[in-house]
């Protein structure tokens, strides 16, 4: 694994994940059950694109959990490692031969932390056990 420096959501770290496929869009290539999915030929079409172009194709846009979930995050990484253990907090991490990362939310002993803020009714269902 080799760890990019940058912060999230900045220049250096689009380019660093530009035309690699990512741990939060992997369900573009794979399905839970392990099969290829239906998105793969789009997905593959736009990470070639941003290879050719060198600059990453335009996110998708954020819902209000998504961006509550980025406001509440340093703070939910500081309770973190008050409670368990220190976290590095990191910008990109690359596969080491495959074109493939993730932005972790940090580094933490035994591998990557992260940290979710669901919207209120899925954390219902999640507390339902569904």
């Amino acid at each position: 694994m080799r760890v990019i420096d940058c912060e999230q959501n900045t220049p250096e770290w689009y380019a660093a994940r530009s035309g690699c496929a990512t741990a939060s869009a992997f369900d573009r290539v794979l399905t839970p059950t392990g099969k290829r999915s239906g998105q793969l030929d789009d997905y593959a079409a736009l990470l070639a694109a941003e290879r050719i172009m060198e600059k990453p194709a335009p996110g998708p846009e954020q819902s209000e959990w998504m961006r509550r979930g980025q406001e509440l995050e340093d703070e939910a990484r500081d309770w973190y490692a008050l409670m368990y253990e220190p976290v590095e907090k990191i910008g990109f991490c690359l596969h080491d031969h495959l074109a493939a990362g993730c932005s972790p939310d940090g580094l933490i002993t035994d591998g990557l932390l992260e940290i979710k803020c669901p919207a209120p009714h899925t954390q219902v269902k999640y507390l339902n056990g569904g």
